[in-house]
């Protein structure tokens, strides 16, 4: 009796202390998006680049061949990555006349090896022409080939088709020259509005979110390219400085000079007041160097203070670029920095 009575007691007292339940942790699974920007040259890759990752990585010129590589830049939203790959604008085979265009179309379509979606990129306000639709062709049976989840159809500079009516049917005939590619010429008049498009203008980033949340949802699990702290691109520091000379380079001076024209850039140095980089600018005669300096020195200066400013924006830092003009010729005098 005397035990049943402390059993009884026992079992009416309330416990002293309950463990609190705590919630199981939610796994964090990495997820990334490999994309190729894929397109003509001139039809706005790198100004899409840019806007896509929120930062200047690409150089942007209206000049063609602009991009000379494949430039690798990032956006990272919570656990997803998306990469994408700008490239160099795509030239048909037959036209490998000269070694640089073979580079150029090796390096873009490269890129379509990495990709799990491939952006295929038109400039929506220009003419459709036989030419066009033969190149296009060629990109979608590329894309078509390489991409391992979809081909995305990007009309941009959709800002300067008037009147916005005439989008629709510019839609329907890249959406036919697709589908003609995947069911045949014959059947090319069937088509479907079922292609993924998106609707943009880098240029005035509208459009642009839309089409990253869309890669957004798509993303698969796997580890991310790269890490948090890298930012928006793998370029070095170097790289970076190349790209935005590049650029101005390009923007400043007429003609066939720039394309000729390499820019290397031999070392970034933080000082504490600011960044100084030392870049050559190696040119094919005097004549061009003579037209890339301008008179008294003038495009010269536009381009060092165009570049300036760029930098300062990536850097965060006061910057200042020595150039130092060199001719190849074996038999041009050395030539001073100028500052």
């Amino acid at each position: 009796d005397s035990q049943r009575l402390l059993l009884g007691s026992v079992l009416s007292r309330p416990f002293a202390r309950k463990r609190k339940l705590q919630p199981l942790p939610v796994p964090q699974f990495k997820k990334r998006l490999d994309c190729a920007i894929f397109g003509l040259p001139n039809v706005g890759k790198s100004v899409l680049m840019n806007s896509l990752v929120k930062q200047k990585v690409s150089a942007i010129c209206r000049k063609r061949h602009t991009t000379r590589q494949e430039i690798l830049g990032v956006f990272n939203h919570r656990h997803t990555q998306l990469v994408f790959f700008d490239t160099p604008g795509y030239i048909a085979k037959g036209s490998d006349l000269r070694k640089e265009l073979k580079t150029l179309r090796e390096t873009a379509t490269g890129a379509l090896e990495k990709a799990d979606v491939v952006l295929l990129v038109v400039d929506a306000a220009r003419r459709i022409d036989h030419n066009a639709k033969y190149l296009f062709g060629e990109m979608v049976k590329m894309a078509l080939a390489k991409a391992r989840k979809e081909i995305i159809l990007v009309l941009n500079k959709v800002d300067l088709v008037e009147p916005k009516r005439m989008l629709l049917p510019i839609t329907h005939e890249y959406v036919s020259l697709i589908n003609g590619v995947k069911l045949g010429p014959e059947r090319a008049h069937e088509a479907k509005l079922d292609t993924t498009t998106f609707m943009i203008s880098a240029q005035d980033n509208d459009g642009v979110l839309d089409l990253k949340n869309y890669l957004i949802q798509i993303a698969e699990v796997k580890p991310w390219l790269l890490p948090e702290e890298a930012g928006a691109t793998d370029l070095s520091e170097e790289e970076r400085v190349e790209q935005i000379v590049l650029e101005k380079l390009m923007s400043n001076v007429h003609d066939e000079i720039p394309y000729k024209a390499e820019v290397i850039c031999n070392s970034v140095e933080h000082e504490p007041a600011s960044i100084v980089c030392r870049v050559d600018v190696v040119l094919d005669s005097s004549r061009h160097k003579k037209v890339v300096i301008g008179h008294q020195g003038r495009t010269m200066l536009k381009i060092r203070q165009a570049a300036c400013q760029d930098l300062e924006e990536i850097f965060k830092q006061t910057t200042v670029i020595i150039f130092d003009f060199k001719v190849r010729k074996k038999s041009a005098e050395t030539e001073e920095p100028i500052v």
